[in-house]
């Protein structure tokens, strides 16, 4: 056909075919050995032609070649993927640090310890009236009458803090308690007086039950008793008034039922604190051991009323707490109180010190003001 072109020389065909590439003819049907396919390195596709087609004596394998660019060129598909590859490995190697970071990542990262939460608090007063209940209650189960012995002491105290009976029995530092304390007559067998009242405290220690135990001594020529009460405390969320208001309050509602009615600035008490947090720095103000609380106000008053006419008067001022009371021979109380003074402590103390048990030494060690 028109246009058709047949090499029989090597050499003519190569020139041919270097023509092509160089002017990148491509969409030719071109028909050529398998050798010479191999030396231009093309993809031979198609039909094999039939030998017998041939002239006698060139039986050569041809087959028909659709040639492209990328099959005119097969250089072109070296240098592009050689290229690629080379770009790619270009990124690979800037992109390193991201690409292994989410390929491998490193573990989080411990969780700094924060400070520990705020322990909840809780602020309680000793409850006058709650006291002055208790003993009552306390001496009406326990008469204190034992044959052959004369009662010099009645005492109900908020806070136990005598060394005599703590140093023995720890257990009832600080606690609410009601002492009774005796002494044996001279007119009479002390030996079967002694013998009279270990069994009356005997009995007292068996009929005891939490919170409100009983121990007793009994001497030569005396004896003692210590009921442990029940819980005096209450909640007071609200700080305290002035003294004014308190003296009002007291004038009031108990100083025309009662005799010798005085006030007095108590003395502010020294008070190992606990504190919660970090220590104070050397030179702080409040906070730190040996803290001394500012000084409070203190009333005291006499009366022959019975005790429990005395607690429903106590009751009608619930600023004021009870610190003692105590009965002379002649059946007279003298009851010493004070402006209240709330202490702060745990608030797992608190629920514990109101339920009768716990460490009742945490109220003389409540927690440390905030410092100034």
């Amino acid at each position: 056909a028109d246009g058709d072109r047949v090499f029989e020389g090597r050499k003519e065909a190569l020139t041919w075919f270097d023509a092509l590439r160089a002017a990148d003819d491509a969409g030719r049907t071109v028909f050529v050995t398998a050798g010479l396919a191999r030396e231009l390195d093309l993809e031979l596709s198609g039909r094999v032609l039939d030998p017998g087609d041939l002239p006698a004596g060139r039986e050569l394998e041809l087959r028909p070649l659709l040639l492209t660019a990328a099959r005119v060129l097969p250089w072109a598909r070296r240098v592009a993927g050689v290229g690629l590859l080379v770009g790619a490995g270009i990124w690979l190697w800037s992109e390193r640090e991201p690409i292994l970071a989410y390929l491998f990542p490193e573990p989080p990262p411990a969780p700094v310890p924060g400070p520990p939460p705020e322990a909840p608090r809780a602020r309680v007063v000793l409850a006058g009236a709650a006291l002055l209940g208790a003993c009552e209650a306390a001496l009406a189960a326990r008469p204190p009458a034992i044959l052959g012995w004369d009662l010099e002491e009645t005492a109900c105290l908020a806070a136990l803090d005598r060394e005599a009976v703590t140093s023995a029995l720890p257990v009832l530092a600080r606690r609410p308690v009601l002492v009774l304390h005796w002494r044996v007559r001279d007119d009479g067998p002390a030996a079967l007086w002694r013998r009279m009242a270990e069994m009356t405290l005997a009995g007292w220690q068996a009929s005891g039950s939490a919170p409100e135990t009983v121990t007793g001594w009994v001497l030569e020529d005396e004896a003692l008793a210590v009921v442990a009460l029940g819980p005096a405390l209450s909640r007071r969320e609200t700080p305290p008034p002035d003294f004014l208001t308190f003296r009002r309050a007291v004038d009031a509602q108990v100083g025309l039922m009662v005799e010798d009615l005085r006030y007095g600035e108590t003395a502010g008490r020294e008070v190992d604190c606990l504190r919660i947090g970090p220590a104070p720095e050397a030179g702080d103000g409040p906070g730190r051991p040996g803290y001394r609380q500012p000084p409070g106000w203190g009333v005291s008053f006499a009366s022959g009323l019975p005790l429990a006419r005395l607690r429903d008067i106590v009751a009608r001022v619930p600023d004021l707490e009870i610190v003692e009371a105590s009965r002379d021979a002649a059946g007279r109380w003298t009851i010493d109180g004070r402006l209240a003074e709330p202490v702060t402590v745990r608030e797992e103390v608190a629920a514990a010190l109101q339920r009768g048990k716990g460490d009742w030494t945490s109220l003389s060690r409540p927690l440390c003001p905030p410092l100034a």
